[in-house]
């Protein structure tokens, strides 16, 4: 006698049900594993760059990782408040200012710097660039720093006037005479002579002499002896008279 075996309906429902646990199982756990690693490995990241903030999420484990994440290449000017080999913490906030390129001319020679500063005044300080009060600057004290910006020092210097035996000391800087003089209102006269040209530029260890000519009118008495000029008198001549026929 055969037996014939037939399928076990219950036994495959059974089987089904195991296998979609199982496999809801196994996705719970590697979603619950990997969303560990993520926030294990991620922190959330404030950068601050010309006043905006930017936050971002990062696998970055350098400062350096996280510029580079956000396209920002830092120069060695440029003002990091972190170290860019810093490790990246959860929280972080990054204060990011870029260097602008500065020109300065002083007395004829130009330098070029890179700064975070925000106007001139600061610049100066930072440098070590001092300034007195005779010397000329191109800006105000207070124009914001931009890049490609460029302004010109004239550094004041000692002037020796001689005016008509009068000596006397100034400061001043590369301007032409006739506007030193001016500054000093030092007027000259039409006759005075100048040992320079009133287009002239100052310059330094040069002495400006003035000669004041001075035309006057001098009216003088002089005593004229008088001379005795002895004049010959002529006769009158006399006609004789004719008689009448």
């Amino acid at each position: 006698m055969s037996v014939k075996w037939g399928a076990n309906p219950h036994k495959k429902r059974f089987s089904f049900k195991k296998i979609m646990l199982t496999l809801l199982t196994v996705f719970v756990f590697v979603a619950t594993v990997s969303y560990i690693a993520f926030e294990t490995v991620t922190a959330e990241v404030s950068v601050i760059q010309d006043g905006e903030e930017i936050s971002t999420l990062t696998t970055a484990n350098e400062v350096s990782g996280v510029m580079d994440e956000l396209g920002i290449e830092v120069s060695k000017h440029d003002d990091l408040s972190v170290d860019l080999n810093d490790q990246v913490k959860d929280g972080m906030v990054i204060e990011y200012t870029q260097a602008q390129e500065v020109q300065v001319t002083i007395d004829d020679q130009t330098k070029t710097y890179y700064t975070t500063t925000e106007n001139v005044k600061q610049f100066l300080e930072d440098e070590s660039i001092n300034l007195s009060e005779h010397d000329e600057l191109s800006v105000d004290l207070n124009k914001d720093i931009e890049d490609g910006l460029a302004f010109t020092i004239q550094k004041a210097f000692e002037v020796k006037i001689d005016d008509g035996g009068k000596t006397k000391t100034t400061m001043a800087t590369n301007q032409t005479v006739g506007d030193l003089l001016k500054d000093l209102d030092i007027n000259l006269n039409k006759h005075d002579r100048l040992n320079a040209d009133l287009d002239d530029r100052v310059e330094k260890n040069r002495s400006i002499e003035i000669v004041r000519v001075t035309k006057e009118k001098v009216s003088k008495e002089v005593e004229i002896p008088y001379q005795t000029e002895t004049k010959k008198r002529l006769k009158p001549i006399t006609r004789k008279k004719q008689a009448p026929n």
